[in-house]
């Protein structure tokens, strides 16, 4: 947690200082595992647990991606308590091509403030031919 203020400069000189605010950074992203031999239609993608540093836990979605971009194909959703879920991409996704898995949770905060948290680091998979 961060403590910010903030005040003005010009040519005039410097304004008072505003009453200090603070700020959490947003956590990082559930680390992924390697996804289970994925088949032309089919990807199950797994995580590691996240704990929040402040706030609540909601939801878990994996995404499957574009290699190298952030164009999503398809994704899947898993409850606070999942660590996998299963991607279905009939019609989506194509055979023997190497796409990103990324994941994000979502989080509650104590003010009823929520928000997703930043994508894992992308794990590469390659669908069967």
């Amino acid at each position: 947690t961060y403590s910010i203020k903030v005040r003005a400069v010009n040519s005039v000189g410097n304004g008072a200082a505003s009453d200090a605010v603070s700020v959490t950074p947003i956590a990082a992203g559930p680390s992924t595992c390697p996804a289970s031999t994925p088949t032309q239609h089919r990807i199950l993608v797994c995580w590691s647990q996240l704990t929040p540093a402040q706030g609540q836990l909601m939801r878990y979605r994996a995404y499957v991606f574009t290699v190298g971009t952030f164009s999503r194909v398809v994704s899947c959703k898993g409850t606070s308590s999942d660590t996998s879920c299963t991607m279905l991409g009939f019609g989506k996704l194509s055979a023997n091509t190497l796409y990103d898995i990324r994941v994000r949770a979502r989080v509650r905060m104590s003010r009823g403030q929520v928000f997703w948290t930043e994508y894992s680091t992308p794990e590469q998979v390659t669908t069967q031919p």
